[in-house]
């Protein structure tokens, strides 16, 4: 299979993955979202990150990183997208990809749907164990509107004077 094809198949996956999160089901098709994930693949705003395996020649998984036009203006990249093949989950796999591309980062912000809470508190410990802080984002500066997802952003502690009058901490519980 085509690297891009790949690529589109593991995204339909991702979007059927997070379909039990929404508040409003999905109307699109099968269709729709195989042209969406193309599209999405061939837009150069973003870069994807496959994540392989040793025992598999073609990707399980994938990471879409934007930057901070994306997102907001204090955060370095955004992580748009996270997904691996459910048979490799709870392996560390996808933990270790993300920390490899945060450690390179002062800081960053993600979307996770809103009543995935088994993400929200994976992604939030996994920060908070990198040595990152919470900040709010202020919805405005969000390009991407979607009721359906809740918008997080960390900061390196020692890039704490980075962040502007725009940005103020918080407190995440990630038990």
């Amino acid at each position: 299979m085509e690297l891009n094809e790949r690529r589109a198949v593991l995204y339909v996956e991702y979007l059927s993955d997070i379909e039990e999160f929404r508040t409003k089901p999905s109307t699109e098709t099968l269709r729709e979202k195989w042209e969406a994930a193309m599209e999405y693949i061939n837009d150069d705003e973003f870069d994807w990150i496959d994540i392989y395996v040793p025992e598999e020649k073609e990707p399980v998984g994938f990471m879409i990183i934007g930057h901070n036009d994306q997102c907001h203006p204090n955060a370095d990249i955004f992580l748009s997208d996270i997904f691996i093949d459910y048979r490799y989950r709870n392996r560390g796999i996808m933990t270790s990809k993300v920390k490899e591309v945060i450690k390179t980062n002062k800081s960053c912000c993600y979307f996770v749907q809103k009543n995935n809470n088994y993400a929200q508190r994976w992604l939030n410990k996994l920060f908070i164990n990198e040595g990152f802080v919470s900040y709010k984002l202020d919805r405005s500066c969000i390009l991407i509107s979607d009721e359906d997802k809740g918008f997080y952003g960390w900061i390196n502690e020692k890039a704490i004077s980075k962040v502007n009058n725009n940005v103020y901490t918080e407190t995440i519980n990630v038990n």
